[in-house]
């Protein structure tokens, strides 16, 4: 019995169709490599860290995703993207100099920033790495 053409077509698109699907979901292990409850070691002094318990952010190296926490925080419109050409920063009260953010709007976010560069090891650099991918990923099917 010959399979006709067009049965052969249905065949393989719903096998690439499964395929597809299946590549794009996360799984049920990769969800949980993910969570934030996974070590991260730095080289950089416990100051890094702000009293949420996040690290803070660096204003000379952070992708707009994570500057947006700060624009999340004083909520200005643009203020990722502000910060971003402002850059570099000797210190994070250039934020202040270089007429990103006023004086009482520093003040706010001040603990949630730093130039400290924090160096990732072991499981949380992958995390991070692969983070970075999937950004990246979605900014490219975008």
């Amino acid at each position: 019995m010959s399979i006709s053409s067009l049965t052969k077509i249905a065949l393989l698109f719903m096998a690439s169709l499964l395929i597809a699907t299946a590549c794009g979901q996360p799984s049920a292990t990769n969800t949980a490599t993910n969570s934030p409850a996974s070590p991260v070691t730095s080289s950089a002094p416990e100051t890094a860290t702000h009293s949420a318990g996040k690290p803070k952010i660096n204003i000379n190296e952070a992708i707009l995703s994570e500057l947006d926490r700060v624009e999340a925080k004083l909520g200005i419109a643009g203020l990722s993207n502000q910060i971003q050409a402002g850059r570099p920063y000797a210190k994070i009260a250039d934020l202040v100099t270089k007429k990103v953010v006023t004086q009482e709007q520093f003040e706010q976010v001040k603990d949630m920033v730093s130039i400290e560069t924090i160096a990732l090891t072991g499981e949380a650099k992958d995390i991070d790495y692969m983070l970075k991918l999937g950004l990246m990923k979605g900014h490219m099917l975008v």
